[in-house]
């Protein structure tokens, strides 16, 4: 009888611990809430979660909202048509649309050159005949640029060809999206493989079917760009 009164007593004890040390027991429920009453500290346990201002509740993760993609250059309609982007890649032809025959700038047309390179990837194209014609040339290309942003426009993005061909291959193996070019022969055979091809200064009876026709460089950057 003794011993069956201990074993009672002793596993009393063991639930009453148990319940104390559950947090969501109705036991510890009331002791808490007892507490809060007498005292006027602290708030009842929530066995539903933590409360709004309770550092379980601050400790929360949060919720981040989705950032806005945003774009690299400003397009206008006429350049959303073109499809052109900051990473469009443009090759222009500087003879007759840049520089003259002894490779002099043409009125205005820094500033046409500086637009293009900012806003897309430029590659300047010059046809020379001899070492020294393009010796001329690339130091007139180096004042051209010079006070571009920097990595705006490197050293290889200037490029020379002696031939009609050689012209033909640096903008097709460049995969330009835009070609802009003096000579119709050149421009002709390039819109075959090119998405745009413009011809500054030509005629549009001599240009092909594919072969868009400006009257300047001016025109072009104005209007399309």
């Amino acid at each position: 009888m003794a011993l069956t009164a201990v074993i009672a007593t002793a596993g009393l004890l063991l639930m009453t611990v148990f319940a104390l040390f559950n947090a969501n027991s109705p036991l510890r429920l009331g002791i808490n809430h007892l507490f809060c009453c007498c005292t006027g500290k602290g708030r009842p346990t929530d066995p539903e979660g933590p409360q709004p201002d309770s550092p379980a509740a601050s400790a929360a993760p949060c919720q981040v909202e989705p950032t806005t993609p945003v774009t690299e250059a400003l397009k206008s309609p006429e350049a959303m048509a073109l499809n052109l982007t900051p990473s469009s890649r443009i090759t222009l032809v500087t003879n007759g649309t840049v520089f003259t025959d002894d490779y002099t700038p043409l009125p205005d047309v820094k500033a046409l050159v500086h637009h293009m390179a900012i806003h897309h990837r430029l590659f300047l194209v010059t046809r020379c005949d001899t070492d020294d014609q393009e010796e001329t040339a690339r130091q007139a290309i180096e004042t051209l640029v010079s006070d571009l942003p920097a990595g705006r426009f490197r050293p290889e993005q200037s490029l020379y060809a002696s031939t009609d061909i050689g012209i033909h291959s640096i903008s097709r193996q460049l995969e330009a999206v835009l070609h802009i070019d003096a000579t119709v022969t050149t421009a002709n055979y390039l819109a075959r493989f090119l998405p745009y091809v413009y011809l500054v200064g030509g005629s549009k009876k001599s240009a092909g079917d594919n072969t868009r026709v400006v009257d300047t460089l001016q025109t072009l950057v104005h209007k399309y760009m």
